[in-house]
């Protein structure tokens, strides 16, 4: 199961490679591998089994909630009572947080010269 961010970027990358093979096979055939490399690299990280701490890093969420979730079946525990494992492709994701976002760290001087320039400024 990939994500659709994924699953857009492989549908492209195919239908590069596509509209390519007529022009340059090579570049075609790039496409294509590189599509199949993703599609099975995605697929295989889905499969991984992560212990709490492992999948908490790699969510964003507590490992108390993951656990949470293991203990009310929402997410399957493959491990041991007591030391579950969790599927990577089993687990919710977080959404980034605006600081992940945001391009560039915050400015406290770049935004004190924008205040300053824009009070001087004419009305």
């Amino acid at each position: 199961m990939t994500s659709p961010p994924f699953d857009r970027l492989l549908a492209g990358w195919r239908e590069k490679a596509a509209g390519l093979a007529g022009y340059s096979d090579a570049a075609a055939k790039a496409f294509a591998e590189a599509a199949d490399d993703l599609d099975r690299e995605l697929r295989h990280s889905a499969g991984e089994l992560l212990n709490l701490s492992e999948a908490a890093r790699r969510t964003g969420y507590s490992p108390d909630h993951i656990a949470r979730l293991v203990r009310r079946g929402v997410v399957p525990n493959y491990g041991a009572e007591g030391h579950p494992k969790v599927r990577l492709g089993d687990l919710p994701r977080k959404a980034p947080t605006l600081a992940a976002r945001r391009a560039k760290p915050y400015d406290l001087d770049a935004d004190a010269r924008t205040l300053v320039a824009a009070r001087k400024a004419p009305k």
